[in-house]
């Protein structure tokens, strides 16, 4: 975080997530910056996974580029999202995700 934000840091909050097999629990597309409204939006975030982490068990995906622009939320609908809020399919191209 230093390398790209500079010297000045404040570690904000931090979060432990576990998802134990068969959880069928999902996180929504979304930009953190919605649930973390600081001015200026210079904050970011570092995750790190503690396990084996691949496509097939819910690794995180990422669109490049979509940090340049806060796009706002919507109600996800889904009982099994882990999130209330998230981005519409419509604001979302999942063949960029890496």
């Amino acid at each position: 975080m230093k390398q790209i934000l500079g010297d000045d840091l404040v570690l904000w909050a931090m979060h432990f997530w576990y998802k134990e097999p068969g959880n069928s629990k999902f996180i929504p597309w979304h930009q953190d910056i919605n649930y973390w409204p600081m001015e200026p939006a210079i904050n970011a975030t570092a995750w790190v996974t503690l396990g084996f982490s691949i496509q097939e068990n819910g690794c995180l995906k990422l669109i490049p580029g979509t940090h340049r622009e806060k796009v706002e939320h919507v109600s996800v609908g889904d009982a099994k999202s882990a999130f209330a809020e998230g981005l519409s399919e419509e604001q979302v191209d999942e063949s960029k995700a890496v």
